[in-house]
């Protein structure tokens, strides 16, 4: 059993911000699985699913989208068998389209159009990938962009799942089903009290247990939105020659 599976069964600590104790949780955890048996349709429950099948994603594509004054299209793909990621970000108020490749060591750039790699060494990491494999929980007052670079593009499940409901934490919500890109799921939306954007939606595939879709803000006004494609697919991403060895 991973880390993050021990930690989802109750029988590990996460960070204190949103979390129960060890046994709390466990307790927590149980009565929401209870519930979910009993009612069918427990958000809680469903998150701590979901929060397990993320653990066994290896490699996935993601079209992110930021809407407003800083609006942003991306186009990405991640391969975290081999530690790589691939993004080209699109700005088209700027008229600006960024290429990127990341290791954990090393962020290559490019504009588009061009050939030369800049290369600037990275030692924190890929954070899609840590997310992936760690789990994740959002600090308080941290800002939840959606950009390639950050791990927060997939939904941080556990933290949501484990944050108590009321006037302090997050409330799940069922908004029923839809399919998104051909696959059934079940909509979820979180008013989250404790957080910079405090409304998401998450669309989550009922056949495997992992997000097609994840919207920040109101539906009809989001802040952004992340769908994903291609779980556990060949992704095949050519690094760069490493500049700094000699």
């Amino acid at each position: 059993m991973t880390q993050k599976e021990l930690r989802c069964a109750g029988r590990i600590s996460g960070p204190r911000r949103g979390l129960f104790s060890a046994r709390a949780l466990f307790l927590a955890t149980l009565a929401a699985l209870v519930a979910g048996c009993g009612h069918g349709n427990d958000g809680r429950t469903a998150f701590l699913k979901s929060e397990v099948a993320v653990d066994k994603v290896q490699s996935f594509r993601a079209k992110i989208d930021i809407y407003g004054p800083f609006a942003v299209h991306t186009d990405a793909e991640y391969d975290c068998s081999r530690s790589v990621a691939h993004y080209i970000e699109n700005n088209a108020k700027l008229l600006r389209t960024i290429e990127y490749i990341q290791t954990p060591a090393i962020t290559f750039s490019r504009a588009a159009g061009t050939e030369r790699w800049n290369a600037v060494r990275q030692p924190a990491g890929l954070s899609v990938c840590e997310r992936l494999r760690n789990g994740a929980s959002i600090p308080h007052g941290s800002p939840r962009l959606f950009t390639g670079d950050q791990g927060r593009i997939v939904p941080p499940f556990f933290y949501y799942a484990n944050e108590p409901p009321g006037s302090s934490g997050a409330t799940i919500t069922s908004l029923g089903n839809e399919v998104v890109d051909g696959d059934y799921c079940d909509v979820w939306k979180i008013h989250d009290r404790d957080g910079a954007f405090p409304l998401h939606t998450i669309w989550i595939a009922v056949e495997d247990g992992l997000a097609r879709k994840y919207l920040e803000g109101e539906v009809d006004n989001p802040q952004g939105v992340v769908t994903y494609s291609d779980y556990n697919t060949n992704i095949p991403i050519e690094v760069p020659p490493d500049p700094f060895v000699r």
